[in-house]
This record gives structure tokens, sequence and C-alpha cells, in this order.
């Protein structure tokens, strides 16, 4: 959308030097962290029809010594941005809280955050005052304890979610589109989409 971003990413084996060769060469802006092992790849296989099936290999742990390298390397990149965001699951050895950590810290030095995680990570994230967290609506009723399998439940459990400390939920609904809900605000929001 414009706006220019930079990756900061565990890097190691030959996984890791392939893909920081793969970004150099799209001329992705990254900073990549050296950690021990090799990083983990991940397959998705189309079929015809359009079903898709992801083969994740598990990846590699991290060190204390490396994990605190990550947090260091993401926090003197966002001195220089305006938002910092913390995407994905967490690799092995890191622990559950990372996100709050980085959420924390990076509050410190005035920087806002947005996470986009799930499961353990992103209910530990919550306390620490996320500004905004991006859900899709499994996580979010994960998240929230409760089914959301309605716009007014996805409300409801993004409301929950505020509760427990994120300031601004923005929840992808699928086919349902997506909802941001901040403040006293609720926005949904849906599109057509002629070939997905």
């Amino acid at each position: 959308h414009g706006f220019p971003t930079r990756a900061v990413l565990p890097v190691g084996g030959p996984d890791g030097t392939r893909l920081a060769a793969m970004l150099d060469e799209a001329g992705i802006d990254h900073v990549s962290v050296p950690i021990a092992g090799n990083i983990r790849s991940n397959v998705s296989i189309l079929e015809p029809g359009g079903t898709v099936t992801k083969v994740n290999e598990p990846g590699p742990v991290l060190t204390p010594d490396e994990v605190e390298a990550l947090l260091e390397a993401a926090l003197k990149t966002a001195a220089q941005a305006s938002w910092l965001v913390g995407s994905g699951s967490l690799p092995n050895g890191t622990p559950d809280d990372l996100y709050a950590q980085l959420i924390r810290r990076a509050h410190d030095i005035g920087i806002p955050v947005a996470i986009d995680s799930s499961g353990p990570p992103l209910l530990a994230a919550l306390p620490a005052g996320p500004d905004l967290v991006k859900p899709n609506s499994h996580e979010l009723a994960e998240a929230a304890g409760a089914p959301v399998t309605t716009i007014g439940e996805a409300v409801d459990a993004a409301q929950h979610l505020r509760g427990m400390g994120a300031r601004t939920v923005l929840a992808s609904l699928g086919v349902d589109g997506a909802l941001l809900v901040e403040n006293d605000e609720v926005l949904h929001a849906e599109v057509i989409v002629d070939n997905p």
C-alpha cells in the first residue's frame, strides 16, 4: 500500500541463507538476526480445484540469547518507524510472552505496536496493551473463548479482547469481510471479489 516496511527475522542454516538471498533479490528491506538452527520451510500445495494443503516443518529452537537479539533488533529498527508489527507464531524456545515484552519495550520508546498472532502468544500480549490486534475469526473465537459465527458475536468477541487490553481489534472474517472495533466505534466492511 505504498508504505515502506522492514522485516526483522531470525536467519540460520542453509534455508536461512536462501531466504535472505531471496529477500535481497526481491528488494525487500530486512534485518537478519543470526541463529544457530536452520529456519523452517513451509510448502503449500495448490490443487487445480482450489484446495490448498500446507506442509509446515518444525522450526529451530532459539536460545535465550537469540531471543534477546531478535527483540533488540526489532526495537532498534522500530526506533525509526511509525509502527512495529509482531506477526506469526513464535519460534520454539521463545516464551509465550515475547510479544508482550515487545509491546512494553516499544511503548517505552513511544512506538505503537500491532500484533497478528494466535493462541497463548496472543493472550499473553493482550495485558501489555497492544495498539492493534489482527485476529481472523477462528483466532478471535479462541482468544475470546466464545463462538464467532455472526457479526454480532464477532463484535462481542472483539470487545472482550479490548477488555483484556487490546486498544483496537481488526478482525478478518473471511467471506463476511472485516470488522474494526475501537473506542465507541464499530465498523464492518465487505468487498466483492470477482475471482478469489
